[in-house]
C-alpha cells in the first residue's frame, strides 16, 4: 500500500470505493498489516447491491472500484461478473477499476481479460525490488510473476520496504525500472518497528544513492519516495495539511459483510473489529486544520506536507493525525534526503522555476535542515 499522493488527486471528482473481496491471499508478505482475516469472501450479490447503490448516490462524484484482499484474482470470476455489470448498465457517472495484485495468479486467461479491458481497469503490482527483496518480503514469489507483462501494459510497480529490505533499497527501485517500470510508488512499510538506530543511517545512505541515480538518469520519473513537495513547505501562512488520500471523505471502504469503513486500513480485516468499530464515530474533515495535529506534529517544519496513513496512525497511536515516533523518525530522514535531491535537481539545472519558485524551493530546502531526527 502506498500513501504518496497529493491534494491535486484528492480534488478531483471522483469517489474511490474498496471492494474488500476476500480475505484470503496465497502469499504470506513479511510485513502485511492484515492480521484479522475473518469471512473469506463477499457475496456476489451484495457486491452487486454496493456496486448499485454506489453510482446512483447523488453526491456530485463519479466512481473508481478498487476490487481488494488479500488477493483479489483469488476471485477472479467474481471480478468478471462485476465488471460486466458495470459494463452493461448505463449509468449517469463515470466509473473505472483498479486492482492491486501480487501478480502470481495472474496466467493467460486473466492477462486476455485485462488486455481486453484495459479501458476501464488499471492495474498495479505489488514488486518489492529485486528477486532477492522480493523473496524476503514475498514469500519467494518473484519467479511467478510474469513482470514482463505488467511493465509493458500498465507499468505500476509498488514497492514496500521492510527492514530487511531496506539496506537494498536504492538498488531495488532501480531494478523495477530496468524490468520497465515507469512509474514506481515506494514506502515503508507500516505498523513494524523501525526504532533501530541504524535504520535512519541506512535509510538516508540509499536515498542519497537513487537521488544521485536520478540526477545522472534524468529521463526517468523518480519514485515518490524522492518527491516529498518540499516546494510547499509554507511554516509561517499554513493553516491546513495536505490530505494524502480521501479516506472518510472521498473514499469509502466495504468488507466482506457489507459493513463500510472509512477506508481499508480502518477495516476488520486490517485493524480488528474493536479498532474498525471506533473509526466509526471519526468526523473526517476535506480540509485537516493543522490544530488537529498532535503537539510533535503541529510545531513541525514539514507539517503541512508530511505524509500520511490516517488508519495506520489511528490503529498504533490512537490518533488519526499521530504518527508512531519511530515512524516519524524515518520520514524526517527522507525529508532531509529529498531535500538534498532537489538541491541536486536544481544544481544541475533540471528543473523548470520561475524566480519566485526559485527562492521558496532554496529558502524551503533551507529550512528542511532545521529538522531534528
Amino acid at each position: 500500500m502506498s500513501m504518496q499522493k497529493n491534494e491535486k488527486n484528492n480534488e478531483e471528482n471522483i469517489k474511490t470505493v474498496v471492494l474488500i473481496l476476500t480475505h484470503g491471499c496465497n502469499l504470506n508478505c513479511v510485513y502485511c498489516y492484515e492480521h484479522n482475516k475473518g469471512e473469506p469472501f463477499m457475496e456476489l450479490e451484495k457486491a452487486k447491491q454496493i456496486i448499485e447503490s454506489e453510482m446512483n448516490a447523488e453526491d456530485g462524484y463519479d466512481r473508481t472500484f478498487e476490487f481488494f484482499g488479500g488477493e483479489p484474482f483469488l476471485e477472479f470470476k467474481k471480478i468478471v461478473e462485476l465488471h460486466n455489470y458495470l459494463s452493461n448498465k448505463k449509468w449517469e457517472k463515470k466509473w473505472s477499476v483498479i486492482i492491486t495484485t501480487n501478480g502470481t495468479l495472474v496466467d493467460k486467461e486473466i492477462q486476455d481479460w485485462l488486455v481486453q479491458n484495459k479501458n476501464t481497469v488499471q492495474v498495479a503490482l505489488s514488486a518489492d525490488g529485486t528477486p532477492y527483496m522480493h523473496n524476503i518480503n514475498r514469500s519467494n514469489s518473484y519467479e511467478s510473476i510474469d513482470f514482463g507483462f505488467f511493465a509493458k501494459r500498465w507499468s505500476i510497480a509498488k514497492m514496500t520496504i521492510s527492514s530487511q529490505t531496506l539496506p537494498y533499497l536504492s538498488e531495488g527501485i532501480i531494478h523495477l525500472h530496468n524490468l520497465g517500470f515507469k512509474t514506481v510508488t515506494s514506502n515503508l512499510a507500516f505498523g513494524i518497528d523501525w526504532s533501530e538506530e541504524k535504520n535512519l543511517s541506512i535509510f538516508a545512505t540509499e536515498l542519497h544513492k537513487l537521488a544521485n541515480f536520478y540526477i545522472e538518469n534524468p529521463q526517468i520519473t523518480p519514485a515518490n519516495i524522492m518527491d516529498l513537495q518540499i516546494e510547499f513547505i509554507d511554516p509561517i501562512s499554513r493553516t491546513t495539511a495536505t490530505r494524502y488520500c480521501g479516506a472518510g471523505v472521498q473514499m469509502i471502504a466495504y468488507e466482506v459483510n457489507g459493513e463500510y469503513y472509512p477506508c481499508h486500513t480502518f477495516a476488520p480485516i486490517s485493524v480488528g473489529n474493536d479498532i474498525a468499530k471506533k473509526s466509526k464515530a471519526l468526523a473526517f474533515e476535506k480540509k485537516i486544520s493543522l490544530e488537529k495535529l498532535d503537539e510533535k506534529c503541529r510545531n513541525c517544519i514539514v507539517a503541512n506536507v508530511c505524509p500520511n496513513c490516517y488508519g495506520i496512525n489511528f490503529s498504533t497511536t490512537g490518533n488519526m493525525y499521530s504518527k508512531d515516533e519511530s515512524y516519524c523518525r524515518m520520514i524526517k530522514v527522507q525529508f532531509l534526503a529529498n531535500a538534498y535531491f532537489k538541491y541536486k535537481q536544481y544544481e544541475a539545472g533540471q528543473l523548470d522555476l520561475t524566480p519566485e519558485s526559485e527562492y521558496r524551493l532554496l529558502n524551503n530546502i533551507n529550512l528542511v535542515q532545521k529538522l531534528e531526527v
